[in-house]
């Protein structure tokens, strides 16, 4: 409903004038009107065009829709945007003419991604070559609205708005001269002021022979996606609406908000309702909502309490014993208005208790074509799992991101619903792990089934929260308690400065899967911790939760939504932690007391390892062994598992269980296939020479020739597109125990192709691959990642007749060359039948669309129902005279037989110590034949070497065996990758160990020499299989090695993560420097491997890596984190191995294109003016020369000898004479440029260069020097000094310093500056610091040492005759000393104090001393006495003071008297006494006493009154 009554009037005046009769205007004969709609499009079309239904005469064309890409919804005519590139609208020119305009748009969209609603401008194009424009993105990769303004120098982008995902809304921007105003669904929601002018974007911008102004539907940068979504409205005004007339556009009525709720009231599954219902109290535009029911006691309208947890809603169904109708009648208000709806409901009768004893599991199987939808597979035992529908997915999801993830399938509470809830991802769309993260999908994608067979279409509902950048692994567990379904899944969400924090796990409920509340957070742990994948199991009353957080989490509640308290992790019992398991599932057996916990080995591949549990609340588990457990072919990724019924199980695997069956026929000695082509052929079919009439088919060019060496026709395929032979459909249907044999001769020896294939598509299938230099056979059900093989390498096979054998059983595969066992495979788990029935068959055709077609001839191509034996194909394949095999020791591959000639050359490889003069063969003979010289007899082959074979007959055959010498790579053995490096005088060679199938090898090693010559061997420096690496075990490739401040920051890939580790030596050992990959697997597009390390000249360190998608960025000064995002700079052909380096002022970006496996593999480069881009490529500058056997040589590093231009590559190559990518040589050439600074072509040459060269030493002097600790000072009191440092060196500079206190155990070289902060060994005494300095050449000067006394304690103060109290009659004498043992006193301030006490005053006295030794240890001491009086002590300094004997004796008595009367309280003769005492003393004064002590006695006396 477009919804406003002035509108509707507004359109159909517009309507009553178009009937009149008027001539048709053109959109360029249009006077402008002043402050008017100038365009409007409703969706209404005609002639291929939107209709302008303002009659202006703006009509749009529409591109690539058609009639049923217009939907009629909610009574509004919308258009449907699918994301196909191929749809969008033109908007016409005209429509803006100066800088005042408005433009609103009211759309629809769940999706977030880089997809544009509009455009103005059409010039389209890539990064950073599309200017001039203005758009938006109404919901972008975090969920934000995108909008943008940009002209030719810089873009205005506002990002601070959130739609209604999936909702209608309406954006609308108003244009004046320097601000844009921004609103959404008519509140404002921001401004940009800007300088930019509009009329000049869209002069520069448009392109005016386009015939359109811009877009709808289509981003002008060709890489992002098309808009999806719904269009119902776009509007163009001539003027800048006010706010006001924005919020009017888009506000509803009291009667339109009721007429919308009404018209949207819905019940899903009405006439089906199986549980718990919801009722919605609100509408989304505000209107409120009450119900009314029929039937209450079958469904209540009401909510209920919950004492101290979620109330129960409306809504709970109470299933009867039949099936019963309930009306519900909703009442509608807004504002005055209100109306009523009914809604009839069909309640369907309570089930039956539910009887278990099957499983039905349900799993994605990775990251291919269609791994990631919802596969099924059964179980009768739950530990042994049977692949479902052909191994092929049951569910596919073609909305959102069109792929899914992580599903869960859960029974409903009732027992007769089932619900399955998966992740909308698609990695293997191209997104990338980063993406997925932070601008990934928020919404969950459901099915719904009744019977586990018949499953409703998906749906997508959005649950994350707005600012979240994904919605991960959901999960779902009935709460009784509200009855409702918690659902529960992992999200990252963006803080408030626009950072992504650790995914955690959020809730939200549900009854019905459609409708949910808002997301909460269930569980967040502290830090940094991830965690994503959550399950729970119900036991009793107790619920038990699995968390991935790092490890699985064990933890328990009595309540969903209740405290839950840690029981433990896994580790505890299995030792496994989450570096190892992901992806916890948990069911109990149907039959015993037993839970299965099932976790997906994610680290290396192998899929659900089951941990099984008799009791949950123990927390322990014990891990099974594969012998007691199988998962099927298909790889078993993170899933669920359901116990079911024996009926529901019988109706899945009625459903999809389609059993191949082998065929009916008895086993036989000959073949039951036979093709030899000898046949005349008119109708394009192959005869069948074995009489069992499977005739194949020719297709394209496929035809017979006569083939000269063999003097028989044979089948000749040229190569063409659509050539190959077809067996007949099925044939190879459950021959799960065959034997192929065909003899071929191949053209087509590298790249992708098969030679000969069965199966059904890419994703199951066999197939036999005769590359030049290895031959290869594979079986997989689960597409290229989970290959199970045969191979070889062999000699140059091109344009040589063979005969291949390949025998197979349904657990082995053997591979015969030419009779002789080349390869075999005993543990093989996919046989034939499981690759499904109908199967396919060629000789010549791959099942890979983007593959070539094979080249090359076949002959005598036959099929056996039974193994051959050894024996038997040894008989097939030699004459009774012939040689079968020829081996020595040391050989490399195959010895190439010539029946014809009767020549045998064995290769051998140059610099293996090998004694060619004492060799041992081993000779391969049919049964009854006799050689001489025998077999095991040693010969000397300096020269050839002729053998006589005689058979059981006597017929006698003499053979020529002769040596075939290959030549040596520059490095001994198979290495790869090779990354060069100088330090010092020395070359240092980093490369990958290789001769590990897939390249999994786990440790690196270091090679270093003085001459580009003779290498020795420093042995291991990094090893995976170790504790050195904790976040990786194998796959240890291609590292690259700089050096900055003495440190050696040495980069690899391990499990496709790059890591970084260092060390003080550049030849280790190394230690990983983050405990964790500074590059993670899939956080950027394609591979994280490969890295590589640049210092341009003014000592800023640049960083590189990748396969498929090249990156680069700055480092920081730690070398160990980036210092800005790292920017996608992937040239044209760009495979993997960046190379940068500078010459002459320019900068050079090398990388090798095709594959490291291919004999294509090559290294091109490109040019350009900073580390960082933009750069023009070049062209191929080393690729492969079959005429010396050289076949992909690339992934390479350059060298450039200190202080000259001369410039060496090196790189590796496929070992010559059988290497192919996994056995691979190292080799050193010359590489020269041109006068403009291009590089010459790279002659590949065998051995590499073979004269030394040597780094000249140029600055052979040592620094000199000389340092102060402290200034100079002989003492210090404390362990941080400073060291002041002057060096010098004439020649290269002083570079670096390094610091002992022992001249033994060093600190790290570091850059060397004059002032150093040191920090002393701790305890007092002498020290000595030793410092050398090193130049920028390497020298070292020799030691300097200095010394200092390190005194940190402080002098001892000591008074001697000190006591806290005396009289004063008594005499004081207090002594001072001061004691510093180390350093000795500098300054002190100690003074005795002595006298009488009476000379002091009565009270506290203080006493202060302090000292300061040399070191500038300080100690303050203060003591303190008490001087008292009383009547005794005065009685005794009176008898002293006076005189005459008599009057002493006087006035004591008096003293005496007044002490008693004191004791007795006697307070008036006390005061009288005392006076007595005083007058006396008064009276004598100057008599027998002097005047000063009398006064002295006198003023004692007053304090005794106190």
């Amino acid at each position: 409903m477009k919804g406003k009554k002035w509108l509707s009037l507004f359109i159909t005046i517009v309507i009553i004038i178009s009937l009149l009769p008027i001539p048709v205007i053109q959109a360029e004969e249009i006077v402008k009107v002043e402050d008017s709609l100038i365009a409007h499009y409703d969706m209404s079309i005609a002639n291929g065009k939107l209709t302008d239904v303002t009659n202006s005469g703006f009509d749009a064309e529409y591109v690539g829709f058609t009639e049923g890409d217009f939907l009629e919804e909610e009574n509004d005519k919308i258009l449907n945007f699918t994301g196909d590139k191929s749809k969008y609208v033109k908007l016409p020119l005209g429509i803006i003419d100066d800088e005042t305009f408005t433009i609103e748009t009211t759309f629809s969209t769940s999706t977030s991604a880089a997809h544009w609603l509009y455009s103005i401008g059409n010039k389209t194009g890539v990064w950073p070559n599309v200017k001039n424009y203005i758009f938006l993105n109404p919901k972008q990769g975090n969920g934000n609205v995108r909008f943008g303004i940009k002209n030719s120098d810089k873009e205005l982008l506002f990002q601070n708005a959130t739609i209604h995902s999936g909702e209608k809304n309406t954006f609308t921007t108003t244009f004046k001269e320097g601000e844009i105003s921004l609103y959404l669904n008519g509140e404002p929601v921001g401004t940009l002021p800007h300088t930019y002018s509009v009329m000049d974007i869209l002069k520069e911008g448009v392109d005016p022979t386009a015939n359109s102004i811009g877009f709808i539907g289509k981003s002008l940068f060709e890489p992002d996606a098309a808009f999806t979504g719904k269009l119902a409205d776009f509007k163009v005004y001539n003027y800048t609406l006010s706010a006001e007339e924005v919020k009017q556009n888009v506000t509803l009525t009291d009667v339109e908000i009721v007429e919308l709720a009404k018209a949207n009231l819905k019940i899903p599954n009405a006439d089906d309702i199986r549980g718990n219902i919801t009722l919605p109290t609100s509408s989304d535009k505000g209107a409120s909502i009450t119900w009314e029911t029929d039937s209450p006691d079958v469904v209540s309208v009401n909510k209920e309490e919950n004492e101290n947890y979620d109330d129960i809603p409306a809504g709970v169904v109470t299933r009867q014993d039949s099936d019963t109708q309930v009306k519900l009648t909703a009442t509608i208000h807004s504002g005055q208005v209100s109306d009523t709806k009914q809604i009839l409901l069909t309640v369907k009768a309570k089930t039956d208790k539910k009887n278990f004893t099957n499983y039905l599991m349900t799993h994605f199987t990775g990251e291919h074509d269609i791994g990631e939808q919802i596969y099924f597979a059964s179980s009768s035992d739950g530990l042994n799992w049977k692949d479902l529908n052909e191994s092929n997915p049951v569910l596919m999801s073609d909305i959102g991101e069109k792929g899914v993830r992580d599903p869960y399938i859960l029974r409903s509470q009732e027992g007769d619903k089932f619900y399955l809830i998966a992740t909308d991802l698609r990695i293997a769309n191209g997104k990338g792990w980063g993406a997925a993260q932070t601008a990934g999908s928020k919404s969950l994608i459901i099915w719904e089934s009744t019977d586990l067979v018949n499953w409703s279409e998906p749906r997508m509902v959005e649950v994350a929260p707005p600012n979240a950048g994904d919605a991960w692994a959901p999960e779902a567990f009935y709460d009784e308690k509200t009855g409702e379904y918690v659902v529960f899944w992992a999200s990252t969400t963006s803080n408030e400065q626009g950072e992504f924090e650790p995914h955690i796990i959020y809730y939200a409920k549900t009854r019905d899967f459609y409708t949910f509340t808002e997301p909460k957070v269930f569980i967040d742990r502290p830090g940094d911790t991830h965690i994503i994948d959550t399950t729970i199991i119900k036991e009793n009353d107790m619920y038990y939760r699995y968390s991935g957080d790092g490890q699985i989490t064990i933890e328990k509640s009595n309540q969903i939504l209740g405290t839950w308290s840690k029981l433990g992790t896994i580790e505890d019992s299995t030792g496994l932690t989450g570096r190892d398991v992901e992806g916890p599932l948990i069911f109990k057996f149907n039959d015993r007391e037993e839970w299965n916990l099932m976790v997906d080995q994610y680290s290396t591949g192998k899929g659900y390892l089951p941990l099984l549990t008799t009791e949950l609340s123990s927390g322990q588990f014990t891990k099974l062994t594969t012998s007691v457990y199988s998962l099927g072919s298909n790889k078993k990724r993170h899933g669920s598992v359901l116990p079911i019924t024996q009926e529901e199980f019988e109706a899945v695997m009625a459903k999809w269980n389609k059993v191949v069956e082998a065929p009916d026929e008895e086993e036989q000695k000959e073949p039951i296939l036979e093709y030899n082509f000898e046949e005349t052929t008119t109708d394009n079919t192959i005869q069948d020479d074995s009489g069992n009439n499977y005739t194949g088919t020719l297709n394209g060019n496929a035809t017979y020739v006569t083939d000269e060496e063999k003097d028989s026709k044979v089948l000749s395929l040229d190569g063409t597109t659509n050539t190959f032979a077809a067996f007949p459909t099925g044939f190879f249907d459950g021959r799960d125990t065959v034997s192929i044999s065909m003899d071929m001769k191949a053209e087509t020896v590298s790249g992708n192709f098969f030679t000969f294939s069965v199966g059904k598509n890419d994703q199951k299938y066999m197939f036999l691959r005769t590359r030049d230099s290895e031959i290869r056979n594979a079986i997989t059900v689960n597409s290229w990642s989970s290959e199970q093989e045969v191979k070889t390498n062999t000699s140059s096979i091109k344009n040589k007749w063979m005969n291949i054998k390949l025998v197979m059983t349904p657990t082995s595969m053997k591979m015969y060359k030419d009779g002789i066992l080349v390869a075999e495979n005993n543990n093989v788990t996919v046989a034939m039948k499981d690759l499904g029935a109908d199967l396919s068959a060629y000789l010549g055709k791959s099942f890979y669309s983007g593959d070539q077609y094979f080249k090359g001839s076949f002959d005598n191509v036959k099929i056996y129902n039974r193994a051959l034996s050894e024996a038997e194909i040894l008989e097939m394949s030699i004459e009774p005279t012939g040689i079968g095999n020829f081996e020595v020791p040391g050989q490399k591959g195959q010895a190439e037989i010539d029946k014809k000639a009767h020549t045998i050359a064995v290769p051998i490889k140059e610099g293996q110590d090998i004694d060619i003069t004492k060799l041992t063969p081993a000779i391969t003979l049919l049964p009854g034949s006799t050689v001489s010289p025998a077999s095991g007899e040693t010969q000397d082959f300096t020269n050839p070497v002729t053998y006589t074979v005689t058979d059981k007959d006597g017929n006698k055959q003499e053979w020529t065996v002769k040596l075939k010498m290959y030549p040596s790579g520059t490095l001994p053995g198979l290495y790869a990758d090779p990354q060069i490096a100088v330090f010092g005088d020395t070359y240092y060679i980093y490369p990958t160990t290789d001769g590990f199938d897939g390249w999994s090898g786990s440790q690196f090693k270091a090679f270093s020499s003085k001459d580009l010559i003779n290498w020795k061997d420093e042995g291991v420096i990094l090893d995976l299989a170790t504790d050195d690496v904790t976040w990786a075990d194998n796959r240890a490739w291609a590292p690259t090695i700089t050096e900055k401040d003495g440190t050696y920051y040495y980069y690899f890939s391990a499990d496709a993560n790059i890591g970084v580790a260092t060390s003080t030596s550049p030849t280790g050992p190394f230690k990983d420097a983050l405990d964790k990959p500074l590059v993670p697997s899939g956080i950027y597009p394609g591979q994280a491997i490969d890295p590589y390390a640049f210092k341009d000249d003014d000592g800023q360190y640049y960083f590189y890596w990748g396969n498929g998608n090249l990156f680069g960025a700055k480092l920081n000064d730690d070398m160990v984190s980036f210092a800005q995002d790292p920017v996608n700079m992937t040239p044209a052909n760009f495979r993997e191995a960046p190379v940068v380096f500078k010459r002459d002022g320019i900068y050079y970006l090398m990388w090798s294109e095709d594959d490291t496996g291919s004999e294509n593999y090559q290294v091109a480069y490109a040019t350009g003016s900073s580390p960082m881009g933009p750069w023009t490529k070049k062209g191929v500058i080393l690729s492969k020369d079959l005429s010396l056997g050289i076949k992909g040589p690339g992934h390479h590093s350059v060298l450039n000898i200190p202080n000259t231009d001369d410039y060496y590559i090196v790189y590796a190559r496929h070992a010559i004479p059988d290497g192919n990518g996994f056995n691979r040589e190292v080799v050193i050439d010359k590489m020269e440029f041109n006068t403009d600074g291009s590089i010459k072509q790279v002659k590949p040459t065998l051995n590499g260069i073979t004269e030394p060269v040597y780094i000249e030493k140029g600055d052979t002097e040592s620094p000199v020097g000389h340092f102060k600790i402290s200034s100079g000072a002989e003492y210090t009191n404390k362990s941080a000094v400073t060291l002041s440092l002057e060096a010098t060196d004439d020649s290269s500079g002083v570079h670096q310093v390094r610091y002992s206190t022992d001249a033994k155990e060093w600190t790290e070289w570091e850059a060397y500056t004059t002032s150093k902060e040191y920090t002393l060994p701790s305890g007092d005494g002498d020290k000595t610091v030793y410092v050398e300095f090193k130049d920028q050449a390497g020298n070292v000067s020799e030691t300097y040492q200095q010394k200092i006394i390190l005194d940190t304690t402080a002098p001892v103060i000591k008074f001697n005759g000190h006591q806290d109290s005396y009289t004063i009659d008594s005499s004081i004498k207090i002594s001072c000393k001061i004691d510093d043992e180390l350093s000795g006193v500098a300054s002190k301030e100690c003074s005795s104090v002595e006298g009488p006490a009476y000379s002091f005053e009565v009270g506290v006295n203080k006493v202060t001393a302090s000292a300061t030794d040399k070191a500038g240890n300080k100690t303050d001491v203060e003591i303190q006495f008490t001087v008292t009086v009383d009547f005794d002590s005065l009685s005794r300094l009176t008898e002293a003071f006076v005189t005459k004997q008599g009057v002493a004796d006087s006035l004591t008595k008096k003293l005496q008297a007044a002490k008693a009367s004191a004791a007795k309280g006697n307070k008036e003769a006390f005061a009288g006494q005392l006076n007595a005492y005083k007058n006396q003393l008064n009276a004598q004064s100057g008599k027998v006493i002097t005047e000063q002590d009398s006064h002295l006695l006198v003023s004692f006396a007053d304090l005794l009154k106190k």
